[in-house]
């Protein structure tokens, strides 16, 4: 790539206070800022229990907050260069937190809501929407694939803990050991008791994002890596990950893997080298059967398959009030009355204060529970992120002619999905992963380049 093109070389003139270079060294302190999110927070069980009971099980609240300052004082003073890479995503950012602050403030003195339980659900709606520049970060580092790597690192002992936990029961254990409470019984089937596995989330059902962000990652590493044995780690990545999803018992979860595991199946051939995905391939499924073999040992496999199978019956156990409550939030949709635009408050299906202010159902759908706490204004704070990940892949007119923007795309779309059947898109880690991916479609064409570049491939090949 010419010199004139990279960011962070320096322009024969220019004035020293406009130098890409000053910007990007003021930028090596922060890049460890953001990584160590993708270490911390994913992670964060062990260390909520160690804190709980302490002001300092606040710390997560607090992080997110520290990056939101540092993100933006580092997107006021880059340099324009790095404009191509963040796009729209700075004036995004400053809207969102606008109308978060808005609505925030309406919550309080309009919906009755107790203003630290407002500040809390607050967060839920992007309180960690700082990771949508850690890309442009990545890309203005030349650390994009080491980014991916970590990711899928962290993912794959994420998937390892789930199994261990499901195996061991790691956080029932833990959570005792903290002091939890006693009488909170397994969940059961019939007369088969059986745990879904959680660690180290914090609920078995909160960690679809970043284990699918995981997914992703390993599947743009095997596109890009240039190593044989590099893309069969990362195809026994994959398996790891999607085989602690399955630990979690949540159907949700599994139903929505195995859509996006055959996505990744289809872009794996469509980058050709047939010899060398089906012996990756093989490697990847012997693994899985082995794990499996394991995890469905005894009365546990009647378990799963009884979740399997019954995943869409209305008259499965949980399934009939999830069903019940989707159609509520319907009913709610299609008859509106004057909390349209700004909903109930911040919180209101929250009850985690005792502050005031009405406590209702979460709807067992993100969707249906930000169009209750904050109307058309609380769903365009939800979603906007998908819109604008879409919205710059097909500007960019990257879906046709690249595997990676399509496997963006497909991240999304699958990522919607699991917030629209399940109230999980308040969640830490998967706000991580979906302003992370966000930023990723945003600077779509630099991302594609700066993989192929990282791995010595050509632009066009595996781009199906």
């Amino acid at each position: 790539m010419p010199p004139s093109e990279t960011w962070g070389s320096t322009a024969v003139g220019e004035h020293p206070s406009r130098q890409p270079g000053r910007i990007i060294a003021s930028s090596n302190w922060m890049l460890p800022l953001w990584l160590a999110g993708l270490v911390l927070i994913p992670w964060a069980l062990p260390l909520n229990l160690l804190l709980m009971g302490s002001p300092f099980v606040a710390w997560k609240q607090a992080y997110a907050l520290l990056l939101l300052i540092v993100s933006f004082a580092w997107i006021v003073r880059t340099d324009d260069r790095a404009a191509p890479l963040l796009g729209p995503v700075p004036v995004a950012l400053a809207a969102h937190l606008s109308l978060l602050l808005l609505l925030c403030a309406a919550s309080v003195w309009i919906g009755g809501i107790g203003p630290r339980r407002a500040a809390y659900a607050a967060l839920a709606y992007g309180g960690f929407a700082s990771f949508a520049v850690l890309p442009a970060l990545a890309i203005g580092r030349d650390r994009l694939f080491a980014v991916l790597c970590l990711i899928a690192v962290v993912s794959v002992g994420c998937g390892a803990g789930l199994i261990a936990d499901y195996a061991l029961d790691l956080s029932g254990s833990m959570y005792l050991e903290a002091g939890g409470d006693p009488d909170i019984a397994p969940f059961a089937v019939g007369d088969i008791t059986f745990r879904r596995a959680m660690f180290p989330f914090d609920s078995p059902s909160t960690g679809y994002g970043f284990l699918s962000l995981g997914i992703l990652a390993c599947q743009l590493i095997y596109l890009h890596a240039t190593r044989h044995h590099h893309r069969m780690l990362a195809l026994v990545g994959i398996a790891i990950i999607y085989l602690g999803g399955l630990a979690t018992l949540t159907r949700a979860i599994w139903l929505l893997q195995s859509l996006w595991i055959l996505l990744v199946c289809t872009q794996i051939l469509r980058a050709g080298e047939r010899r060398a995905v089906s012996m990756s391939l093989v490697v990847g499924v012997a693994v899985a059967l082995i794990v499996a073999a394991v995890l469905a040992s005894g009365d546990h496999a009647l378990v799963i398959s009884d979740r399997i199978e019954n995943a869409f019956s209305s008259a499965d156990e949980g399934n009939d009030i999830r069903l019940h409550l989707w159609g509520k939030g319907v009913a709610m949709l299609l008859g509106p009355d004057d909390t349209v635009v700004l909903g109930h408050g911040l919180g209101a299906t929250l009850e985690m204060f005792a502050e005031g202010g009405p406590v209702s159902t979460h709807f067992e759908s993100s969707f249906f529970q930000a169009y209750y706490e904050g109307g058309l204004a609380g769903l365009a704070l939800r979603y906007w992120p998908f819109a604008l990940g879409l919205a710059s892949l097909l500007a960019a007119g990257r879906l046709r002619h690249a595997a990676s923007s399509r496997l963006l795309a497909f991240w999304l779309v699958t990522y919607f999905a699991a917030t629209a059947i399940a109230p999980t898109a308040g969640s830490y880690s998967g706000q991580i992963a979906l302003y992370f991916v966000m930023g990723c479609c945003v600077a779509a064409r630099r991302f594609e380049q700066v993989l192929a570049a990282t791995t010595d491939r050509p632009a066009g090949r595996g781009q199906g």
